[in-house]
């Protein structure tokens, strides 16, 4: 970059938003390439004001290096465009779709009830289940990792011991390292990367037997209250986001398909369509 246009974008940077007393009738001009160029005026808005007069001259740089860069690529591909490539007609079909995506868009928001019931998800449930048998174990379980220094740890094993599950799960989060609850579905692999390596296996688990192992300066606890074998079906609590996302969009489907469809009738009865074939 020239030393002049270096000094033009430092006094634009290190102005800090203070009113000049006059503009630069000029608008210098920091690139070129061909007959397209950039201006002080075209970067302005992307300087970093809040940053040092050298890293807003870098950031700088950076910008018109890479419009350079740009502008190069676009005259090379103009240069290559096929003699039989309507760019008009591609500009208008992707306007087209503009307009179309954001009318439907808007009617969704407005017409399409995102309410579920829980009779309608058992429904979609007893219907597809078939579709849903598990890639891999899933499980409920109550899991704790907890230093053995914590001033609490005695008292937490305690609790443990006395198999007061519900009420350890009550306790401030910042007593454990690690604290999951049996209120959602975990993977295997998931659990399995959270404890030390070899430490249970998903079959010693399944006995839903509460245990406990300490490992280096921790000591860890689970507790198995439910579990779904591979190849089992899914219940619906492990599938339920999924469901109610296909629930929705065949709503929308079948809302937009709907819409469209008295739009063709509404018009066509006014003699505004006509198909001549």
């Amino acid at each position: 970059m020239r030393l002049g246009i270096i000094y033009i974008v430092l006094l634009s940077v290190t102005a800090c938003g203070v009113q000049q007393d006059h503009e630069d009738p000029e608008d210098s001009i920091l690139a070129s390439v061909y007959d397209q160029t950039l201006r002080l005026s075209d970067i302005q808005p992307l300087l970093q004001t809040e940053s040092s007069p050298e890293d807003s001259l870098l950031y700088a740089n950076s910008i018109v290096e890479q419009w350079a860069r740009d502008a190069i690529l676009m005259h090379e591909a103009e240069r290559n465009i096929p003699a039989d490539l309507d760019i008009q007609k591609m500009v208008n079909d992707y306007r087209s779709s503009l307009i179309l995506m954001t009318y439907k868009q808007q009617l969704v928001e407005q017409e399409l009830d995102t309410t579920i019931t829980d009779a309608q998800l058992e429904s979609y449930y007893e219907e597809h289940k078939s579709q849903y048998n598990l890639d891999e174990p899933i499980l409920k379980c109550f899991l704790f990792k907890i230093s053995q220094e914590t001033e609490r740890f005695e008292e937490l094993d305690k609790m443990w011991k006395e198999k007061e599950y519900e009420k350890l799960a009550l306790v401030d989060e910042s007593n454990f390292e690690l604290k999951l609850l049996d209120d959602q579905w975990y993977t295997w692999k998931d659990i399995n990367a959270l404890i030390p390596k070899n430490m249970w296996s998903y079959a010693t688990l399944k006995s839903k037997e509460a245990k406990s192992k300490s490992s280096g300066d921790f000591k860890y606890f689970i507790k198995v209250t439910e579990y779904e074998d591979k190849n089992n079906l899914a219940p619906l609590s492990y599938i339920e986001d999924q469901a109610k996302k296909v629930i929705l969009h065949k709503r929308q489907t079948e809302l937009l398909d709907q819409l469209m469809e008295n739009l063709y009738e509404k018009y066509s009865n006014n003699n505004n369509v006509k198909i001549n074939i």
